[in-house]
Formats: C-alpha cells, sequence, structure tokens
C-alpha cells in the first residue's frame, strides 16, 4: 500500500514520482541507471524484479498473486520471472526417492468386484 505522503509529493510535483531538473521528471532510463548504480555490480532493476517476484512466490506459493503484483495478463509470463526456491528441487527429487507408504487397509465388506458381493472373513 502507498503511503498518502507518496501520493500528495506526487500530486505537488505535477504528478511525477522521480522529478528531474529537465522535463519535470525522470525517464525510464535514467530511474534504471540510477537503480543499477545504487545495487552495485551486475544488478539492475530487472534483477530486482525476478528477485522480488521469486521472494514473493517463495513466501506464498500462489503465482496469481505475484502476476496480479507484476500486471502480467498471463501466469506463463510470471513463471518467467519466479525462480525455484532454495532446495524445491532437491525436496522434488527426495520425495521421488522416497517409497510412499501403501493405502491404509480399510474394511473391505460389501466390495463389489466382478458383480458379486465379496465379504472378508471374520
Amino acid at each position: 500500500m502507498t503511503s498518502p505522503g507518496c501520493w500528495r509529493t506526487c500530486r505537488e510535483n505535477g504528478g511525477w514520482a522521480f522529478l528531474g531538473r529537465l522535463d519535470g521528471h525522470l525517464s525510464p532510463k535514467r530511474v534504471s541507471e540510477l537503480l543499477s548504480e545504487a545495487l552495485g555490480p551486475h544488478r539492475t532493476g530487472h534483477t530486482l524484479r525476478h528477485r522480488f517476484g521469486t521472494r514473493v512466490y517463495s513466501s506464498s506459493r500462489d503465482i496469481r498473486a505475484v502476476q496480479e503484483l507484476f500486471g502480467h495478463a498471463s501466469a506463463v509470463t510470471t513463471q518467467r520471472y519466479t525462480g525455484l526456491p532454495d532446495g524445491a528441487m532437491r525436496a522434488a527429487a527426495q520425495g521421488a526417492e522416497t517409497p510412499s507408504p501403501p493405502p491404509p487397509r480399510g474394511d473391505l465388506r460389501g466390495c463389489r468386484r466382478r458383480g458379486r458381493g465379496h465379504q472378508l472373513p471374520g
């Protein structure tokens, strides 16, 4: 949720969130450059977006929520922005290695097989 102070500042500055010296606002390219400088080497606004998507998905496991936050029309696009959480592939592989326990045995009395009723002894 955006704070009321942020909206007030934007209204006071002609609707611009990032003021510049020339046209009243900073261009998207300049905002990206400033963000890259602030984030450090090998990090950009785009990598920050990927990281944000992955963190939100890791905590919620709700791809639709991430899709809405990003404003994507398709969840397929959103999947490109979300990475697998740490350990997700290892957990999936370990699940495949561990045999599933047999299903619990239930009361089979009255079970129909080939049209005949079968009952367990006892």
